[in-house]
């Protein structure tokens, strides 16, 4: 198109009284679109600013030329068209184009979580939950606990749930947050859930101990009742008072003559030696020679002391203070059963079907359970009578604590005298 039109004049206009025309990277970047349809584009990588200072595109490069620069570069209206007719994209094809540009697959934003607590501890609790993934809601986890149903929990699970329950600092935290729940991590969602449920607390720890009682009873029960008749068995063991006293004589025979003679009885812990002193031959032991009297004077009562200690190796293995306070565990367990049941029958009419259920069983718990806990509170004083005995038989300090002391040197004495047995026993078939 000419050179001269309506658009040429226009860019002259605009420049007159002003300093050097702008380069045209930069007077493109500004203008507005001119072609009402699309162009084909040419993939040209502009010049930076630095770089286009002393080049030949700079403003008023051009200008050494003879011939107007403004003929060379303006655009008019005809000008526009013209390159439009030649460079235009149709709207089918430009629909096309676009259509056979490879796309990228919208991948759904994930939505992000807000953490109310500690990450370490959120982590912890959402591990814990999945155990309960069998549960469709918080809602129906917590209607079981309520319900005590111990067909959907189990005594680990009642355990592990109450690991899980917010602290006062957590259940603070969350109880602030006013945004939408979903918005939360599964450990708040957890934490928001249970606020719903006030007293949720005291009613999964009765539930627990309502559901670990029998066995915790049971087993309270039969430990106390293994020490109790160890120490039964060994003080009324007859065959064991004769070994010791026999044990004590040939001891104050080979003391003779030294303040260790003479002796009336020998404490507990002195009395392995007699299993490690020697005699000449360097390998018969005091316990050696009084075993192997038993055996010539075939005494078979003598000789099997140790199955009237049936008890002995279990107890052995006890320990009577953590059983006398597992059994105080088990009474604060019932009385917290027991004021969380007159907590909530003080509320009266307020009690819900659930409650009404909870508070029906764990009353029912309480009542039996009373009677077990004074049953074995009983059984803890008997026990602990028939231990200071049977210190006091072996002149021992009346300790509770003690008590272990005492089983263990038994056991090794009695594993001991079953080795000189079986010693005693192969010489004289060795003998005949």
């Amino acid at each position: 198109g000419s050179s001269k039109g309506g658009g040429t004049r226009s860019v002259r206009g605009a420049r007159a009284g002003r300093g050097p025309r702008e380069a045209p990277a930069a007077a493109a970047a500004v203008k507005q679109r001119r072609s009402s349809v699309p162009l084909q584009k040419i993939h040209w990588k502009p010049l930076s600013e630095e770089r286009l200072k002393k080049s030949i595109w700079a403003a008023g490069s051009f200008a050494s030329f003879d011939e107007d620069p403004e003929d060379t570069i303006g655009l008019n209206k005809d000008d526009i068209e013209a390159v439009a007719k030649v460079f235009g994209i149709q709207q089918k094809e430009a629909k096309a184009a676009a259509a056979s540009q490879p796309t990228k697959a919208k991948i759904p934003k994930k939505r992000e979580r807000k953490q109310l607590i500690d990450m370490r501890r959120a982590n912890n609790v959402g591990v814990g939950l999945a155990q309960f993934k069998k549960f469709e809601s918080f809602d129906e986890l917590f209607q079981a606990v309520i319900r005590q149903d111990m067909t959907l929990l189990s005594v680990d699970k009642l355990s592990t749930l109450r690991e899980l329950l917010p602290s006062p600092l957590e259940a603070k935290q969350v109880q602030g947050y006013d945004g939408d729940v979903c918005d939360l991590g599964k450990a708040e969602q957890f934490f928001h859930a249970v606020l719903r449920y006030p007293g949720l607390a005291a009613k999964l720890d009765c539930f627990q101990v309502a559901a670990s009682f029998d066995d915790a009873h049971e087993a309270a029960q039969s430990d106390l009742e293994c020490v109790r008749d160890a120490c039964r068995e060994v003080m009324n063991s007859r065959a064991l008072l004769r070994i010791l006293q026999r044990l004590l004589a040939v001891g104050n025979l080979l003391n003779e003559g030294t303040y260790r003679g003479e002796a009336a009885g020998i404490t507990l812990d002195s009395l392995m030696r007699v299993t490690t002193t020697r005699g000449a031959d360097k390998k018969t032991t005091v316990l050696d020679f009084v075993v192997r009297e038993v055996v010539a004077k075939d005494d078979t009562e003598t000789l099997q002391f140790a199955d009237q200690l049936p008890s002995l190796g279990t107890a052995a293995r006890k320990s009577l203070p953590d059983m006398l306070r597992e059994v105080q565990v088990l009474r604060r367990g019932v009385s917290r059963a027991e004021a969380a049941v007159a907590d909530l029958g003080a509320r009266g009419a307020d009690l819900d079907d659930a409650d009404l259920t909870f508070l029906t069983k764990c009353s029912g718990f309480c009542r039996l359970a009373a009677g077990g806990i004074e049953g074995l509170e009983a059984l803890g004083d008997e026990t602990q009578r028939a231990a200071k005995e049977l210190m006091e038989y072996f002149a021992e300090e009346p300790r509770v604590e003690n008590i272990g002391g005492v089983f263990s040197t038994l056991v090794q004495f009695v594993a001991s005298f079953q080795v000189s047995r079986a010693k005693s026993l192969r010489q004289l078939k060795q003998r005949s």
